[in-house]
């Protein structure tokens, strides 16, 4: 030992304490409490990470109240705007559809209204082509039901054809010839108050009109008690809203004693 270290044997010495590592927290929890609570006394500000839901080992931020409002009102300003479009795009559709409509009910031939409706194409606005693109759609799946109705009312082949915009009527004639209905009837007969008063009821499945029908069924429900009395037989299509109320009937067949005249 040197004369200069001997000068100063009562010099304090610089004393370094070893941490005890037995008593650091071993939980995560406890790890990150205790990270934290050193962070907080140095003034730092501590951001909390938490895993996403998918995605192993990703880390995402905890949004914060303000982030979470702001987010609502983009949407809310989003869900107003969307819908704003929506009614703007009905008002066009509308517009034009209305006057399309004005047009055709003036029109007094075929060819007039195919000038029309190509005219109409010509000019048609984005939300009216896809109105009617959507009415198209939407009707693929009753059109047929559509056609068996108006046939059970007495229209043609024909007359349907015409309607809908086809050239010839073989695909109407198809659908009733393939989608038969089923109608209920009754025979009525006339009472001593002028009343009918219903004698047999029954049920069948037919392609005929509702009128063909009637005749065919009363024609075959005759036998001599009824050939001497005032009958009528009505026709519904099952499931009608009124079904057996004659008021309502499809149609109707009537037939005095040996003197037959139809409705």
């Amino acid at each position: 030992m040197s004369d200069e270290q001997q000068e100063n044997p009562g010099a304090d010495a610089l004393h370094y304490k070893r941490a005890d590592a037995s008593k650091f927290p071993t939980t995560p929890a406890g790890q990150q409490a205790a990270v934290e609570g050193a962070a907080a006394a140095s003034g730092w500000e501590i951001v909390k990470k938490v895993r996403a839901a998918k995605g192993a080992g990703r880390l995402e931020s905890e949004p914060t109240s303000a982030a979470v409002l702001r987010d609502k009102m983009l949407a809310l300003i989003e869900e107003h705007e969307a819908a704003q479009e929506i009614a703007r795009a009905g008002h066009e559709a509308f517009h034009d559809i209305a006057e399309l409509s004005e047009r055709y009910t003036r029109a007094t031939s075929e060819t007039v209204r195919e000038g029309i409706v190509a005219d109409f194409a010509d000019h048609v606005s984005l939300p009216a082509a896809g109105l009617i693109r959507r009415a198209a759609k939407a009707l693929e799946s009753v059109l047929p039901d559509l056609i068996v109705e108006h046939h059970i009312d007495g229209m043609s082949a024909a007359g349907i054809a015409r309607e809908l915009g086809y050239s010839h009527p073989t695909y109407p004639h198809k659908v009733i010839r393939d989608n038969p209905w089923d109608a209920v009837w009754i025979l009525y007969v006339g009472g001593d108050t002028g009343n009918w008063e219903p004698a047999k009821t029954g049920t069948c499945t037919s392609t005929e009109t509702a009128e063909d029908l009637a005749e065919q069924v009363l024609s075959g429900q005759l036998d001599d008690t009824l050939a001497r009395r005032d009958v009528r037989l009505c026709v519904w299509r099952e499931g009608d809203e009124n079904e057996r109320n004659p008021d309502f009937a499809r149609a109707w067949c009537d037939r005095e004693a040996d003197t037959p005249y139809n409705h």
